[in-house]
């Protein structure tokens, strides 16, 4: 999800040139979304 934010394959215009962190570029809605449909899951851990 990160090579299509950066590169602008998910329909908005490239990211422009810089140090970006994950949490900055992606959408947290969508990021969870996309997880889903691949079947992945949050689990909490105990500490």
């Amino acid at each position: 999800m990160l090579l299509e934010r950066l590169l602008g394959l998910d329909g908005q215009p490239p990211t422009p040139p810089g140090l970006y962190f994950p949490y900055q570029l992606l959408d947290a809605c969508a990021f969870l979304k996309r997880l889903a449909q691949e079947g992945g899951q949050l689990s909490a851990l105990q500490v």
